[in-house]
């Protein structure tokens, strides 16, 4: 079983990775392991299941700490004992690797995304019906949800159901679009920017709320509407060109400079360090493009709103 003793260990796992897609190909391969060593303590599984990540890591888009993010889905009712035990197992050794565990539970721990297919499909059904903020949040981590192990027609399978739900209701994407109102300015009134003024990240611009989110709740909003199942912000907006090209102009490249910021600026010490840098170490340059990502964020995020709201 991989283990890492320290977080100094954890580091030198990903050091050498040179870019964002080694990053998260690494992060995969770990997960895979651990999965692997799961299997071999728990022997053969009884039926036919998927195990999901979702999240940054469902995006392709994780930064060197990652918490846990991941869903299990089997195809038998009559396993529940098997598989909730292998969730328990899974995701504590994904602790013991270094993931901390999800705040949310969103972890196959949890018996709420660890399910049979068909209790995975009522449960979608409650949620894409429910007004609840959570349930609608739910619905969209689920949306970003990519194979980490096993078949991927369990997953399609639930996601097609929520397709259907889509073009039967549209009016939920209204429901959606009141999930990701609120936008964390970093930008002054005279495009200045606005890093953090207090705490132990001041001096440092948070890019997880005030440009990332922007980008990545508008785009999955956008490929809801256009059953894109593509789940990383670059495949959905590469997917929705055409049909949206006025929309997403230029979107691309100015989130692919955000990934590229992050990974070239972070130096983090620990997990909730991940989406902070540091204003004093970016090069002029870079933070003259910080400023038009974070421009072209709340114009994308003005007009999704104003097209869905």
């Amino acid at each position: 079983m991989t283990k890492f003793l320290n977080e100094t260990q954890y580091q030198h796992y990903f050091a050498n990775c040179q870019s964002i897609s080694i990053l998260n190909e690494r992060h995969d391969k770990l997960m895979q392991q651990l999965i692997n060593d799961t299997l071999q303590q728990l022997g053969e599984p009884p039926c036919p299941f998927t195990i999901f990540i979702t999240g940054s890591g469902g995006r392709k888009e994780q930064g060197f700490w990652s918490d846990q993010d991941h869903g299990l889905i089997y195809s038998d009712d009559a396993h529940k004992a098997y598989f909730h035990t292998f969730g328990q197992v899974f995701s504590d050794k994904l602790a013991t690797a270094g993931y901390v565990y999800c705040e949310g539970g969103i972890m196959t721990s949890n018996p709420q995304w660890n399910a049979s297919v068909k209790e995975w499909q009522q449960q979608l059904k409650q949620w894409l019906q429910a007004a609840e903020w959570s349930h609608i949040r739910y619905t969209q981590i689920f949306y970003d949800a990519r194979i980490l192990y096993g078949s991927e027609k369990l997953l399609k399978k639930l996601k097609t159901q929520i397709d259907h739900y889509i073009s039967h209701y549209p009016y939920v994407l209204q429901r959606f679009t009141h999930n990701i109102m609120h936008l964390k300015p970093a930008l002054g009134p005279l495009g200045q920017l606005l890093p953090e003024r207090y705490g132990e990240h001041q001096g440092e611009i948070d890019l997880k709320y005030s440009a990332f989110l922007p980008y990545i709740n508008c785009v999955r909003l956008v490929a809801l509407e256009h059953h894109v199942h593509a789940t990383s912000t670059q495949e959905r907006i590469t997917a929705l060109a055409t049909k949206e090209a006025a929309l997403l102009q230029d979107v691309a490249l100015y989130f692919d400079e955000l990934l590229r910021m992050r990974f070239q600026y972070q130096k983090p010490e620990k997990y909730k360090d991940t989406h902070y840098i540091s204003l004093q170490e970016m090069s002029l340059e870079d933070k003259r493009m910080l400023k038009k990502i974070l421009k072209r964020a709340k114009r994308l995020h003005d007009e999704v709103i104003a097209r869905y709201a």
